[in-house]
């Protein structure tokens, strides 16, 4: 998750998380870990939620929606809009 935070390899973390989260046990490790996330990390994990999530991860997405952040705000609707279209 820290690799979220660097711009050289979001990519590749991004890309590693998506194929990982589609089990619903690797999502549900990853859910604790978002409310003390950074920008970085909160983004990275609406992209991965919204592309391998499941109706679990709504309510993480909704949640983040309630953010401080203007930016987390936007992915996460974004994300979650994403995830709805797709259940």
């Amino acid at each position: 998750m820290n690799t979220l935070n660097r711009s050289t390899y979001r990519g590749v973390a991004l890309g590693f998380l998506t194929e990982l989260a589609r089990e619903q046990a690797v999502r549900n490790a990853l859910y604790p870990y978002v409310p003390t996330a950074t920008r970085e990390e909160k983004t990275g994990l609406s992209i991965v939620f919204s592309r391998s999530g499941g109706r679990d991860s709504v309510p993480v997405l909704q949640a983040l929606q309630k953010d401080a952040d203007v930016a987390v705000v936007q992915e996460a609707v974004r994300s979650l809009r994403t995830l709805e279209a797709g259940l």
